[in-house]
């Protein structure tokens, strides 16, 4: 999907793609007011400025250098003249890992996909293990219960 000429910010991107998008906001001309999105994660914040796009609309443009990471994102974006401030609009965007810097072991299944997996290889090998708890020379070991782990699986299975 190509992520130029579009005329408002998409959903979802990639992480390191370009992405380009135009707002045209008739009280606020890019030659008085300046359009900025301010993008937050955890305790990461991105902005975006947008520049006068030659039309009397703003153009926002996204790239490899603006840093973004996969993720979740809210955002907000607002029109300031240097005294005045007004917000436009909010959202979310979803970023996508980019796999070409993906770390080596990088792991993109979804937390619900990794936790049913860890449920099931331990009931896989609870399978031929029959002790729930026991104590060696004074320390002590207590697994989850066998229908405990299923029902949690069943939930998990249920997403």
């Amino acid at each position: 999907m190509g992520y130029t000429n579009l005329n408002r910010i998409p959903d979802d991107f990639r992480a390191g793609d370009t992405v380009k998008w135009v707002q045209n906001l008739t009280d606020y001309q890019p030659d008085n007011w300046t359009l900025k999105y301010v993008f937050v994660k955890d305790s990461d914040q991105i902005i975006v400025i947008g520049t006068d796009n030659g039309d009397g609309s703003h153009l926002l443009t996204v790239n490899s250098a603006t840093g973004f990471e996969d993720g979740n994102y809210k955002w907000t974006s607002f029109v300031t003249d240097g005294i005045d401030r007004h917000t436009v609009e909010n959202g979310r965007v979803e970023v996508a890992v980019n796999y070409e810097t993906a770390t080596t072991g990088y792991d993109d299944r979804s937390h619900v996909k990794k936790t049913l997996d860890a449920l099931e290889a331990t009931l896989e090998g609870r399978a031929s293990k029959d002790q729930e708890s026991y104590s060696i020379a004074g320390r002590s070991l207590s697994r989850m219960p066998v229908p405990d782990l299923i029902i949690w699986k069943n939930k998990y299975e249920a997403y």
